[in-house]
């Protein structure tokens, strides 16, 4: 559905409830992690809590928040995935060396012949 004001602009309006963004002031976040105002301000200046840029007031949206919280709502959770199963017989080819990869060139450095000399 497409809405004009009186001043000619159009705005698109959200067909469900569903793709409206919630969003959080700062305050609101601190209420419901259970922490103060200034706590929130400090997770998000480290970088923890993203707020939406160019604002004086800090906002979070509700998905960030899942985010920080660790938690996927139910309709978008990513079911978990099985890694592709070898086919039989099929050794995998890790390296079970105790030697490093940087002793391991040294080592083939060392084994080739000089430039130079016969």
């Amino acid at each position: 559905m497409v809405v004009a004001c009186p001043f000619g602009h159009v705005a698109a309006t959200p067909k469900s409830m569903s793709d409206v963004v919630k969003i959080h002031t700062a305050v609101e976040v601190a209420a419901l992690l259970g922490k103060d105002y200034k706590t929130v301000l400090s997770l998000i200046k480290r970088g923890y809590l993203r707020a939406l840029p160019g604002l004086r007031h800090k906002l979070v949206t509700n998905a960030e928040l899942n985010r920080y919280l660790g938690v996927q709502p139910a309709a978008t959770a990513i079911p978990a995935q099985t890694p592709p199963a070898r086919p039989a017989g099929m050794v995998s080819s890790k390296d079970k060396s105790p030697v490093g990869p940087a002793a391991k060139v040294v080592a083939s450095l060392s084994r080739s012949k000089p430039i130079g000399k016969k």
